[in-house]
């Protein structure tokens, strides 16, 4: 039988959008960098917030495509924090972008909105974090957006060895 990754929930995070400052047209498409204002952290080993710093540097390709590119911090309950950025891709519909435009949420699954997020942290009881490989959905309204981030776990049965014991590092 072959051996697989699975998917664990992570957290879910609601990201609050302040003031959009459109770059306007540029050799890529169309650029929008928005200003993050805050936001909520909860999982089940991690709870806090997003803090009002950070931003999206959006990309909107020549075929409408939304190129997300997010840096922000999480600030846990005890105080640590926790850099994360993500890349991803969002692609909707018709009747997703017109309910976007009305202010209306736009569900997980309803379009297409996937992210890789990565964590920096040198807080001792999340360093595991730093080593996380995840993968998110996300849905807005235009006021937020909320993600669903999940780990990849590989079957706990094969054995991890550090690199540094496996290859020789020069230096």
């Amino acid at each position: 039988m072959e051996k697989s990754m699975h998917l664990e929930p992570l957290l879910r995070m609601r990201v609050d959008l302040g003031n959009r400052y459109p770059i306007g047209p540029i050799p890529k498409g169309r650029r929008n960098v928005w200003q993050l204002g805050g936001g909520t952290v909860e999982g089940p080993r991690i709870k806090g917030t997003v803090a009002p710093v950070g931003g999206e540097f959006e990309l909107i390709d020549q075929e409408g495509v939304f190129h997300i590119d997010v840096r922000l911090v999480i600030v846990t309950h005890d105080m640590a924090n926790i850099f994360v950025q993500y890349f991803g891709v969002a692609n909707t519909t018709p009747q997703a972008a017109a309910k976007y435009k009305a202010g209306e949420t736009v569900d997980f699954g309803e379009t297409y909105f996937a992210t890789q997020p990565r964590f920096e942290t040198s807080h001792a009881r999340y360093s595991w974090l730093n080593h996380v490989m995840a993968v998110a959905e996300g849905r807005g309204d235009g006021r937020a957006v909320e993600y669903l981030m999940y780990q990849c776990v590989p079957d706990q049965s094969i054995g991890l060895a550090r690199a540094d014991s496996v290859f020789k590092f020069d230096g």
